[in-house]
């Protein structure tokens, strides 16, 4: 069936089965001002439903979570933050958040848009993902954290879970309720939140989260997701942590090898030497990866494109030298380099085009060649024809010679 929102959300028939023997049931009629219609999904903690809100007449996803005590107020702050985060970006590849509350008897709740799909991790587990479509998710995604970055907020938990892909192939950005702006004080000594295959090193050694702790876990997320690898594995989160501080990432060498030496740099310990643009990180992979043409322009078009948080700036490459092998089949070089968001139109035939830069002086006529040199590079026929015509006017010279010199001697003879 169809798998609607949000990312821990079944499908119709598996949630009716689970409604039966849900610790949720029986459903409540509302949740705030919402009617709700159907569960779409639970787990231990809370559960999501299809509702409606009676007053705009439109449908949402209704998130409550079951919680005791103390418990109750910090998660009631986690959907106020995320609620503000959603409203500050407004971003079209970040989740909706429409209202916050709590209701009596069930705890904290927080309504978003509703959309129908299923989250990244769900895609992943099936396996299905084209190579394009892959990248095109991967694109989207880094265009939220664009955004998000430009207003100072800090992520903290990028990974699959957090990443929705909606049916008309939009992908929303899911769970600012534990981010952060930039230069605020977020963690208390030795305390780490946030998920340990996506964690950036510099993260668990202390230090707060930036920018680049979370283009690490999306460069984390990108490789999993293109090769079903992870950089740091291990069986436990205790392991993963380990892996991640004192062991390089590992990253595998098929089915991708062009990319292994992108994803290493882009991963390694040293924030400092990784790239400070997911949008030129993503432009490299992009062009590295077995594409047909028309999909690598296709992607690098859209990656270029600008969008509510401005236009991105995407280096220019130069061309890779032509391949022997290119040469031989007669076929021109793959071009390289990066596709402008507006292409310009150049004719060189233009009579309004203006010169702005001042003519070059024309060099020096070159000396004379000796006649040899100009003789060894004509073709063989005509040096041929030069050979024999000189030869003929050298004959008739001689011709004239031999004739004067006989008229005058029988003109002496006469005498």
């Amino acid at each position: 069936g169809t798998q609607d929102f949000p990312a821990l959300a079944e499908t119709m028939d598996e949630a009716q089965e689970h409604s039966q023997s849900s610790p949720w049931t029986p459903m409540p009629q509302t949740i705030g001002r919402y009617e709700l219609k159907r569960l779409l999904g639970e787990g231990g903690m809370g559960a999501v439903y299809l509702a409606e809100d009676p007053k705009l007449k439109r449908r949402v996803a209704i998130k409550v979570v079951r919680a005791l005590g103390g418990q109750q107020r910090e998660v009631l702050e986690r959907f106020q933050r995320e609620a503000e985060i959603s409203a500050a970006l407004n971003h079209a590849n970040v989740i909706t958040v429409h209202d916050v509350g709590e209701e009596p008897g069930w705890g904290p709740f927080i309504a978003m848009e509703y959309l129908e799909g299923k989250s990244l991790a769900e895609h992943l587990k099936e396996g299905r993902l084209a190579l394009e479509a892959k990248l095109r998710i991967l694109i989207q995604t880094l265009r939220a954290l664009r955004a998000a970055h430009l207003q100072g907020i800090v992520h903290r938990d990028v990974k699959p879970d957090n990443i929705f892909v909606a049916l008309d192939g939009r992908v929303k950005l899911l769970d600012f309720g534990i981010a952060r702006t930039m230069g605020q004080s977020v963690t208390v000594s030795g305390d780490y939140t946030g998920s340990p295959p996506y964690a950036a090193p510099e993260l668990l050694n202390g230090e707060e989260p930036s920018p680049q702790t979370d283009r690490f876990a999306f460069t984390a997320m990108a490789l999993e997701i293109l090769t079903g690898c992870l950089p740091h594995p291990g069986a436990t989160p205790v392991a993963i942590l380990t892996h991640v501080l004192h062991k390089p990432p590992q990253i595998p060498p098929e089915p991708y090898p062009q990319v292994v030496a992108l994803f290493r740099a882009a991963l390694g310990k040293d924030p400092e030497q990784r790239p400070d643009s997911l949008a030129h990180f993503m432009a490299e992979v992009i062009h590295e990866l077995p594409l047909t043409e028309p999909q690598r322009e296709a992607l690098l078009e859209e990656l270029a494109r600008g969008d509510s948080a401005g236009h991105f700036a995407l280096p220019k490459r130069k061309p890779k030298p032509a391949t022997a092998e290119a040469a031989a089949t007669h076929q021109m070089p793959q071009i390289t380099g990066w596709k402008a968001a507006e292409p310009v139109k150049i004719f060189l035939d233009d009579p309004n085009l203006v010169e702005t830069e001042a003519a070059p002086e024309p060099a020096a006529p070159p000396p004379p060649e000796p006649a040899s040199e100009l003789l060894s590079g004509l073709p063989f026929d005509l040096k041929k024809a030069l050979i024999w015509t000189a030869l003929a006017l050298l004959a008739l010279q001689v011709f004239w010679w031999v004739t004067a010199f006989v008229k005058e001697w029988l003109g002496s003879g006469q005498k």
